[in-house]
């Protein structure tokens, strides 16, 4: 049996077939971007888009990442660490086709990311990766080693709903009340 592997390319114009690229209902504003901004957001220098393709050379999915800075506020250890912002790989968006799910797709596709963000503190300082995680991807960001750090909702207040999230989960007997429109911020700590 041949070992599986899959292809990181730099986007080079292809678009998502949504005929033949299955995905979750929920993906369809990735799907969108990819289509219609990808090119702007690359022109622009606003962020990088990798293509991912498995061992056919089928496109299975991409993923975008932009630097940002995380705000001290939002840090797991406040009292370590420093008052000021610090260097952020943002993973701003991550698809994959459902066809790959149970093949370590997504794991191999975080590793890759993890590893450009150590050999960009090569060149400049990057002590996190940050996504707004939606929620049924959260247990997979977990399990890759991210930390939830808030909850955002388009309009509204993210500490009050963190609170108000936690709240209901205590309330219940679990981790909290899953808002399909609210995404949850996690950061993954470069530091060793």
């Amino acid at each position: 049996m041949s070992k599986k592997f899959i292809i990181f390319r730099d986007w080079n114009g292809e678009k998502i077939d949504r005929k033949s690229f299955d995905y979750n209902e929920e993906d369809e504003e990735l799907v969108e971007f990819y289509n219609k901004d990808a090119k702007k957001c690359i022109t622009g220098r606003v962020s990088t888009i990798k293509n991912i393709f498995d061992e056919n050379n089928k496109l299975i999915g991409y993923f975008a990442v932009a630097m940002s800075s995380t705000k001290a506020t939002l840090l797991f250890n406040r009292k370590r660490a420093a008052s000021f912002p610090h260097p952020t790989l943002l993973l701003g968006r991550l698809l994959l086709s459902k066809d790959c799910r149970g093949r370590k797709i997504g794991t191999k596709t975080i590793d890759y990311i993890v590893m450009l963000a150590q050999k960009l503190n090569e060149f400049a300082a990057c002590r996190f990766i940050a996504v707004d995680s939606k929620s049924y991807a959260i247990g997979f960001y977990e399990k890759m080693g991210f930390e939830q750090v808030g909850y955002k909702k388009e309009g509204g207040k993210q500490r009050f709903l963190q609170k108000l999230f936690k709240w209901f989960g205590t309330l219940f007997g679990g981790s909290g009340l899953k808002d399909p429109e609210a995404t949850v911020s996690m950061l993954f700590d470069l530091k060793p």
